[in-house]
């Protein structure tokens, strides 16, 4: 799931106050200034139980269409940008990703245990080296921009552009909400990342935006009463490029779900004896992507 842009989103408020009369005297909110203000209300809520489905289509070499779907459930820490997630793979399998003071930690399935160094059955990957050699900043210095996965799905949400509208009444989960349709800036996202972290971690988006050949994302969210994100989907462009394919692109859809705001919660990393630290390849292979 992890990508260029979940390393380097940012999640900086622009607040907007918006409110008029109408002819009740009551306030009319704008749509913009819903979706702003749900993101930060969201945020102070510290945690939530999320879940997930991302739809994958794509073209392949061969020149067929191809589909995979993957979903998953767990925790995300929303102060901290942490979260631990149960993945379940198209092929059946699952795993756990959980990520926590700039670490990611991935199970290995036993199948593949006898690929990892000691046969471990985790990986780990220090994300803040990672990120030094690959942009010229660290993870926690973008972490306290923005939010990881799957916080990143809220974060778009401070990046919008000005035009958002609202859609309708819409039901997730048994709880009563109202369904908005915006359009995430990448050129807005990539200033406000220099802005943070410098220069170059902005031209990474910059670049990813180059890559996905567009600057702005699609991106539909649901509000409820008391203010708080109850659901994100979003579409990102899969260039064909990175499917190998000569004749077409695809795209993948993220719709995530959450719940049970402000449980009291904890990510704990696996014991040290039972992970293998992968971060000298993971930033070997950063510094050569650089070129």
């Amino acid at each position: 799931m992890r990508t260029s842009k979940q390393i380097a989103a940012v999640a900086v408020l622009v607040a907007l106050g918006a409110a008029a009369c109408g002819s009740s005297g009551s306030a009319v909110v704008e749509p913009l200034h819903v979706v702003q203000t749900a993101y930060t209300t969201t945020l102070k809520a510290k945690t939530a139980n999320v879940t997930f489905t991302e739809s994958i289509k794509s073209a392949s070499t061969s020149g067929s269409n191809e589909s995979a779907t993957v979903t998953g459930s767990g925790l995300v820490d929303l102060s901290n940008q942490g979260f631990e997630l149960h993945v379940n793979s198209p092929s059946g399998g699952s795993e756990v990703v959980l990520e926590t003071g700039g670490v990611e930690y991935v199970q290995v399935p036993p199948a593949s245990q006898s690929q990892v160094p000691g046969n471990k059955p985790w990986v780990s990957v220090n994300l803040n080296q990672v990120a030094e050699a690959k942009l010229g900043t660290s993870f926690s210095q973008l972490a306290s921009a923005n939010s990881d996965s799957p916080t990143q799905a809220l974060s778009n949400l401070a990046v919008v552009s000005d035009n958002v509208t609202k859609v309708g009444a819409a039901t997730i989960d048994g709880t009563a909400t109202t369904q908005y349709r915006a359009t995430v800036d990448l050129t807005k996202e990539a200033a406000n990342v220099t802005a943070k972290a410098g220069a170059k971690a902005g031209l990474a988006i910059t670049q990813e935006a180059k890559d996905l050949g567009t600057n702005t994302l699609p991106v539909e969210v649901w509000v409820d009463a008391t203010g708080l994100v109850r659901q994100v989907r979003e579409e990102v462009p899969i260039p064909a490029a990175s499917t190998g394919a000569t004749n077409g692109s695809g795209a993948a859809t993220l719709t995530m779900t959450f719940s049970n705001f402000g449980t009291p919660a904890t990510l704990t990393p696996p014991p040290s004896s039972q992970v293998a630290d992968i971060t000298a390849q993971a930033v070997q292979q950063a510094k050569a992507s650089n070129g």
